[in-house]
């Protein structure tokens, strides 16, 4: 892959992430970052609830993205140890429910 620079046409292989950033650097456009836990992805989220964001759980196995992600729809959070947080750690943001998997906390969430 060749890509024009400012000093002239480097001739380099540029792979993965550099790829994807090429069109981006290229456009001199900021990008938006809308995925979890980030506004644009929350305003569509809160859209398609129709304004019943409280009334929802996020679930998921990181704080960093899914409590986060939470506190963004104003919901509460569902967390469960069979991912990438280690079981016992201190989680932050705080979860509302917290389960050993999706099944355990499915029965927490239907005993509500």
């Amino acid at each position: 892959f060749f890509f024009q620079a400012e000093d002239g046409i480097r001739d380099k292989l540029v792979t993965g992430v550099q790829t994807c950033a090429l069109p981006i650097l290229a456009s001199g456009v900021s990008p938006i970052v809308a995925g979890k836990p980030h506004r644009p992805m929350a305003m569509l989220v809160q859209e398609r609830l129709g304004g019943r964001g409280a009334e929802a759980i996020m679930v998921g196995d990181r704080p960093d993205t899914d409590g986060l992600f939470a506190q963004q729809l104003g919901c509460r959070y569902g967390h469960v140890w069979s991912g990438v947080a280690r079981r016992g750690s201190t989680i932050t943001p705080r979860p509302d429910l917290v389960a050993d998997d999706l099944s355990g906390l499915a029965k927490l969430i239907l005993a509500i």
